[in-house]
């Protein structure tokens, strides 16, 4: 009782400048509210409504200081309905494509600050999972809240978002092995693992949810940044581990200037930006540093080596299948006659020269929907490495046989180009042009002849008759047209040939749809290594060169020392003499205490000298270093028996 005290007066200190302004009625129920929820009084075993009660009480406690939490006699976000969505995606879009260096700042640091208040209960025994997780639910929100401007954040749009939100937050059994797994042995890609893994499904389901396709990249990106961020920051604890504090403290500061660089415009990213920005992320990043290792310190000691890392080189995946362009990051995109997606470039399906090529139509297998000139339509292409099939997305194909003829060096010239059989008139094929229904070629009973005439009229009435054909073929003619109002010369008309090869999903008779292979567009894949150059191999959306003998594969960037000879125990980024041994050390290690011999205007002044300004990031080092001792440990020599 006495915690759950302590942490309601806590949540109570973060809106206690808010309730002085309000109402008696409205502070009541604002009181009522973390009394009721925050205090646990009341338990919720779904996390879905522990996130929509703390959403409404967000939204209660802003109402209720701006005064207007009761309006009509309704209660503010209980029965009003969710704001609009009205220019939410331009000012959104504004604030995401031009960030302010403060901003910018605020949204790393907020990052950062959401891991290292919701990770502190997974540290305790037992881990508090619902506890931590929520921590992490509201922080990380607050970093949405940061991007998208303050009139919308009660709009119908961002209260959907948010709802999916929440799922997000649930204790799965990867967040629990990952989490288990440093808690138990210090690793910190587990860590950061576990954090990444819960970030990316919040994002995903948030974009998809927001259902704004121009914004949900854009926040995708600010989180993307986060995670680099936490990457970058996982990186310099393994390097501090190895006793490398000055690498540590600089790979720290890059880590920063490239969470910086995946979002702001390069007019944006100055020197003076990378000092606000790294100014104000260092405390957050010194305090979510110490914590770590200062919890590793209670788990590792001095007494045991480190093992040695190579860094991997890495390359963009550049090779791509023939009828494939490499787009300079790691997806290889179709030409047109390999499955490009023509949909959008096209305007919609139908014929399309312009991007398709001549007597070509953008066209979707088995499209109920689609114009006439796409039934039957053929040419389609399916490859089972690509994304998507023919039935998911349009493609450049060959029309189908409703595309009758063509007419070219026609006087009028809004008559040239081909033309689709699109009903029955007097008995006899009545036929459009392909990209302007109004105009048609159709028998006359009356004029017993084939009458060639746009209709822009209301009622049909007084339509001009452009051209005319006596012939009485079943079907247009090809010849003996002559001109009525239209002008010289009259209409060729030429058979519309049709390709009698199928494509490989009508031989194969595919049924749906082939596996979507992640986000990428439809019809690319993913490029590939160049192995006849080096000796690679794929890794995401990189090319890593491999371990050599006595090392293993560490992460992305890193090839990992294999434990043997003389200490042959293995633990994180250490060996040992044996696992009783290591596990001796570390309960050693949990009572020492140093500041190390390093100084840190040194170190500051050493990195300034590679071109590294660690002015700014000044409480981040100073916690390297407070930290150092614990963790001087040698360098293992490099084992025989590996």
């Amino acid at each position: 009782r006495l915690a759950q005290a302590i942490y309601c007066l806590a949540v109570f200190r973060n809106v206690s400048a808010k309730l002085s302004t309000m109402a008696p009625s409205s502070r009541l129920l604002v009181l009522l509210y973390f009394l009721i929820i925050e205090s646990d009084a009341v338990q919720i075993e779904s996390s879905e409504a522990r996130g929509d009660i703390a959403a409404l009480g967000a939204r209660l406690v802003d109402h209720a200081s701006a005064g207007t939490l009761f309006k009509s006699h309704k209660l503010v976000g209980v029965e009003a309905a969710p704001g609009s969505d009205a220019g939410l995606e331009r000012d959104l879009l504004e604030v995401l494509e031009q960030p302010e260096p403060p901003k910018l700042a605020a949204v790393l640091s907020q990052g950062l600050e959401a891991i290292t208040l919701g990770i502190a209960p997974l540290m305790r025994d037992p881990p508090a999972w619902e506890e931590g997780l929520d921590i992490m639910n509201t922080q990380f929100w607050e970093v949405v809240l940061l991007l998208v401007p303050k009139q919308y954040h009660n709009s119908s749009g961002l209260w959907r978002g948010r709802r999916a939100w929440n799922r997000a937050f649930v204790r799965t059994p990867e967040v629990v092995r990952d989490f288990i797994e440093f808690k138990s042995s210090g690793d910190t890609d587990a860590l950061t693992r576990g954090v990444k893994s819960i970030v990316n499904l919040a994002v995903k389901m948030f974009s998809e949810a927001l259902a704004i396709s121009g914004v949900a990249p854009k926040i995708a990106e600010y989180f993307d940044a986060i995670v680099d961020l936490i990457d970058g920051v996982s990186a310099s604890w393994q390097l501090h581990a190895e006793g490398r504090t000055a690498q540590a403290a600089e790979a720290a500061w890059r880590a920063v200037k490239s969470a910086v660089d995946d979002v702001a415009p390069e007019k944006v990213t100055s020197h003076q930006t990378y000092s606000v920005v790294m100014g104000t992320v260092d405390g957050v990043m010194g305090r979510l540093t110490e914590h770590v290792l200062d919890y590793k310190r209670r788990i590792l000691s001095s007494k045991v080596c480190y093992k040695r890392t190579i860094a991997r080189e890495r390359k963009r995946p550049s090779s791509c299948r023939k009828g494939f362009e490499w787009d300079q990051m790691h997806t290889c995109y179709p030409s047109t006659s390999a499955g490009a997606d023509c949909l959008r470039p096209c305007g919609g399906a139908g014929m399309c020269p312009s991007f398709c090529g001549a007597d070509k139509a953008c066209c979707r297998r088995g499209d109920k929907k689609a114009p006439a000139e796409c039934k039957g339509s053929s040419g389609f292409v399916d490859f089972a490495y690509t994304r998507g099939s023919s039935k998911d997305y349009h493609q450049c194909v060959q029309p189908g046989p409703a595309v009758a003829f063509k007419i070219k060096n026609c006087g009028e010239f809004d008559l040239n180009g081909l033309w689709v059989r699109t009903g029955v008139k007097s008995g006899r094929p009545r036929y459009t042009l392909a990209e302007n229904g109004r105009a048609i070629m159709e028998w006359s009973e009356s004029r017993a002849a084939w009458r060639l005439y746009i209709d822009e009229t209301w009622l049909g009435y007084g339509r001009p008759t452009l051209y005319i054909a006596t012939s009485t073929s079943a079907t247009f003619p090809t010849s003996g047209w002559q001109a009525v109002d239209g002008i010289g010369p009259v209409p060729q008309v030429e058979a519309f040939g049709q390709s009698a090869s199928p494509s490989l999903a009508q031989v194969g008779e595919l049924e749906g749809s082939l596996a979507l292979k992640g986000k990428a567009d439809y019809g690319t894949h993913e490029a590939a290594c160049n192995t006849d150059e080096e000796d690679l191999e794929k890794a995401g959306n990189w090319c890593l060169s491999k371990c050599p003998p006595g090392y293993r594969v560490k992460n992305t960037h890193t090839c990992e020392q294999v434990c043997g000879d003389t200490m042959p125990a293995d633990s994180w980024g250490l060996c040992g003499t044996s696992a009783a041994e290591v596990h001796a050390v570390v309960a050693q290690t949990a009572a020492m205490v140093s500041n190390g011999a390093i100084k840190s205007y040194i170190l500051i002044d050493d990195m300034r000298k590679t071109g590294v300004d660690g002015d700014n990031l000044a409480g981040t080092i100073n916690t390297f270093i407070d930290m150092g001792k614990p963790f001087a440990h040698p360098k293992c020599p490099e084992f025989v028996d590996a």
